[in-house]
């Protein structure tokens, strides 16, 4: 160790990381930090205020990895690093002129070239990533960017201010999170590192000291904390009231569940009551009809203790004549008639609107789909009764068939998440029984109530994939798994 100049001889390690008391040779009286990544930790992610040192820093780690591969010593006290085979470095502004590129063209254009070449055990430094756009699309596509960095089994050292992108990256544990420090009553950075969570841009402090230090005064600054309370005043009124407006959409969504679910009982009650009625005039007509065969069997025994029993043929008829007909055998079919919860393909069922038997073919929770003997149509399980007797044969040709979907385009915008999930599991159903090919589902974008729901759905669901339609994140298809 040269004591002197805070210069170290390395020692290579397998994957790990340790500089002490690193800092850049060329700064004089530079802050010496410590930095450390162990054998799991695949990077760094590197907030905090600007002109806080984070650019110095992630030179300052490269050139310490950089040197030893040329025989050269590395500025710090203790030294442990990995052999790395390359080392890729991008800073600053990359517009182009002569290319005609913008900042943000040129800098995706210098991060898939690296991409395009990199293999494993490259180290990537990206200082600033994606600063030339929006924060919130910069943080969707930084972090999408590490992760396939990291699938090639690269090392990732990032500086950033985009708080979304800090945010993901602290809680998923991605990289490790840090932040140089900044002294609050002096208004200025420190230029010491800070391990284990991400640090604020400090803007307003750090201007409002270059402010004084260049005009003499704060004249801006000072009304930066009253434009600051009044966006926060106004940011809380938006949310209050976003949450008022779901509030309300709760009630509506409440109330609209109730009313089907009170609809749903009548509907049940008034099938209930229908099959009694009309179970209580076939046990009258049954009851009638079997106090005159009593009668009628009771004359005729009367007329054969009188005649004997030498005319066969003519009692034989008399008895035929009385015999209950065929149709009496409903009297006891509706008597042991239920209500189905539950129905499975194959089932035979008896729908009490279409009065008629048949045999299941698919079911969900609202509807199933029968056939019966010459047509195949959607009827509600609370019409469906399990049946006493086997339908006729039916026919394999020429069914009239009545679905409830059979377009492969649905617009579910506008809708509300019950209705639209009914109507998405009746269509997904006919996509897993051959009816379509696929399915659009035309949800919007963004991350709302029907989108989630939808997903929610089609995870449970093992015989479906999905993903966004090309070009279009407001519409998901979905197709068979191969």
């Amino acid at each position: 160790i040269n004591r002197k100049y805070y210069l170290t001889c390395p020692r290579f390690t397998d994957n790990e990381i340790q500089l002490d008391k690193i800092h850049h040779p060329l700064i004089e009286d530079a802050v010496k930090n410590d930095f450390k990544l162990d054998n799991m930790t695949m990077g760094l992610l590197i907030s905090g205020p600007n002109t806080g040192g984070k650019t110095v820093l992630l030179k300052t780690i490269a050139l310490n990895l950089i040197l030893p591969h040329f025989g050269f010593f590395t500025c710090s006290t203790v030294a442990q690093i990995p052999f790395t085979k390359n080392i890729h470095f991008i800073s600053n502004d990359q517009q182009s002129l002569e290319e005609g590129l913008s900042s943000f063209s040129s800098e995706a254009e210098s991060y898939l070239n690296i991409f395009k070449n990199i293999k494993e055990n490259h180290y990537v430094f990206i200082d600033e990533i994606f600063n030339s756009t929006t924060s919130s699309e910069a943080s969707i596509i930084s972090h999408t960017l590490i992760k396939e960095f990291l699938e090639k089994r690269c090392r990732v050292f990032i500086s950033s201010h985009h708080e979304q992108l800090k945010e993901v990256i602290f809680k998923s544990g991605l990289l490790l999170s840090a932040h140089m420090g900044f002294a609050k009553n002096d208004k200025g950075p420190t230029y010491k590192l800070h391990l284990g969570s991400p640090g604020q841009s400090h803007a307003l402090d750090i201007f409002e000291t270059i402010e004084k230090k260049t005009l003499g005064e704060t004249k801006i600054s000072s009304k930066f904390h009253q434009d600051q309370g009044s966006q926060t005043e106004e940011s809380l009124k938006q949310q209050l009231k976003k949450l008022s407006t779901l509030e309300m959409e709760l009630h509506e969504a409440q109330k609209v569940n109730d009313e089907l679910k009170l609809s749903l009982e009548r509907e049940k009650s008034a099938i209930k009551g229908s099959l009694n009625l009309k179970r209580n005039e076939l046990e009258a007509e049954y009851k009638e009809r079997w106090e005159k065969a009593k009668e009628e069997i009771f004359v005729l025994s009367e007329e054969i203790k009188k005649q004997g029993l030498s005319n066969k043929h003519k009692i034989a008829l008399k008895v035929k004549k009385i015999e209950p007909n065929d149709k009496n055998n409903e009297i006891k079919i509706l008597q042991n008639r239920e209500p189905l919860d539950i129905v499975m393909p194959n089932m035979l069922v008896y729908s009490a609107s279409l009065n008629d038997h048949g045999k299941v073919i698919k079911a969900n929770k609202q509807q199933a789909y029968v056939q019966f003997k010459k047509i195949k149509s959607w009827v509600n399980i609370q019409d469906l009764y399990k049946s006493q007797k086997k339908p006729t044969k039916l026919k394999e040709s020429g069914f009239i068939e009545k679905t409830a979907a059979t377009s492969t385009l649905f617009d579910a915008r506008g809708m509300r998440r019950e209705p639209f999930l009914n109507e998405t599991e009746i269509r997904v159903y006919d996509l897993i029984n051959g009816d379509i090919p696929f399915l659009d589902i035309i949800h919007g974008h963004g991350d709302g109530i029907l989108k989630s729901s939808l997903y929610k759905f089609l995870k449970k669901i093992e015989e479906v994939e999905y993903n966004f339609v090309e070009g279009n994140q407001g519409t998901t298809r979905i197709i068979l798994k191969k």
